[in-house]
């Protein structure tokens, strides 16, 4: 039975809420069912979990989905609120192409329809696109360059930013990759890595930084100076001191003349003493132009045996160094300081 252009009926809304009473309903032009004048008006179907993410994700029509949430009349409509999100997407959607293009242009946007009462419902009147007049005309800037319109991108300075902070990170993994190989290689082979000479000051790419003929790690091993040079300090009473007898009397040299030494050793001790003594005597001379030499240096047990001359620092070295390899277990080298007679 028709009244008014309405339908008599229960509302099924206030029916929800106990109100069997017979009233005048209108149909929903969205989802076409049957309400009072209350609940007609459709509004968003939503979850309680819903609206808190629609007010975090959409914060530019937030107001508006607040309003459908704390709306006391109206229905929730499934219809009316799959119709709410197509028509926001597509104005999204429009504001989009409109930045994209290369000149301002209005944007039109078709808003909601209107309601017309025919027969006994509420319909939408859709009105031609051709109105301006009810049309919604979104002016969108365009920045202009020379006439051109300026593409989107990144700018010079974001572009440098970007390239700088790209090589560092190259840089920080060629570092990662290369550096900690190198600081534990031994370059030059004196059993000292990288990062050990760094430390101790000498030369990774030498092998014997003070020249001596001992290897850095060598002289590490005996406690002596890897950067002193012995034999340039030990021409002086002072130069002669513990590390210098450390560094001569080394198995490193030692083993270096140690062939020598085997052809010299005796049945016995004694025997062992005069073969070395007899030897050094008949074959090494003294060197007087060395004698009287401020700059020279100090010979290696080896070096004395190959040059068959020396002072007598060269001699005590020598000898103590035959006396040890030929067996002999307790050398001493003993000091003598010469003093001036004159005025005795």
């Amino acid at each position: 039975m028709f009244v008014e252009s309405g339908l008599l009926g229960v509302c099924p809304r206030c029916s929800v809420e106990g109100d069997k009473e017979v009233k005048l309903l209108r149909r929903c032009p969205f989802c076409g069912e049957y309400f009072c004048e209350e609940h007609v008006e459709p509004r968003l179907a939503m979850s309680f979990q819903a609206y808190q993410r629609y007010q975090l994700e959409y914060k530019d029509i937030a107001e508006e989905i607040r309003k459908h949430w704390r709306s006391k009349g109206g229905h929730p409509c499934t219809a009316f609120t799959h119709h709410f999100w197509r028509e926001y997407e597509e104005r999204k959607q429009a504001l989009v192409t409109a930045r994209a293009e290369p000149r301002a242009h209005p944007v039109r946007v078709k808003p909601a329809p209107p309601y017309e009462e025919e027969g006994t419902a509420l319909l939408p009147v859709f009105e031609p696109l051709e109105r301006a007049e009810t049309e919604l005309a979104v002016e969108v800037p365009v920045a202009y360059t020379r006439g051109e319109s300026r593409k989107a991108g990144l700018s010079q300075s974001s572009l440098k930013k970007l390239a700088r902070a790209v090589l560092a990170i190259v840089v920080l993994v060629l570092l990662l990759a290369y550096v900690p190989p190198l600081l534990h290689s031994d370059q030059d082979g004196d059993d000292l890595p990288f990062i050990q000479e760094l430390q101790l000051g000498t030369d990774p790419s030498r092998g014997d930084t003070d020249g001596d003929g001992l290897p850095d790690g060598y002289e590490i091993k005996i406690r002596t100076s890897p950067r002193r040079d012995w034999r340039a300090e030990a021409t002086t009473v002072e130069g002669f001191d513990a590390d210098a007898l450390r560094s001569a009397l080394s198995k490193l040299y030692r083993g270096r003349v140690a062939w020598l030494a085997r052809t010299l050793a005796g049945s016995n001790h004694v025997e062992t003493v005069w073969n070395v003594l007899e030897w050094v005597d008949e074959n090494i001379e003294y060197d007087y132009g060395k004698a009287g030499s401020l700059s020279a240096r100090v010979f290696s047990p080896d070096e004395t045996v190959q040059v068959r001359r020396g002072v007598c620092v060269d001699y005590a070295l020598l000898t103590a160094s035959l006396l040890l390899e030929a067996g002999v277990k307790e050398v001493y080298v003993l000091e003598i300081e010469v003093r001036s007679l004159k005025g005795l």
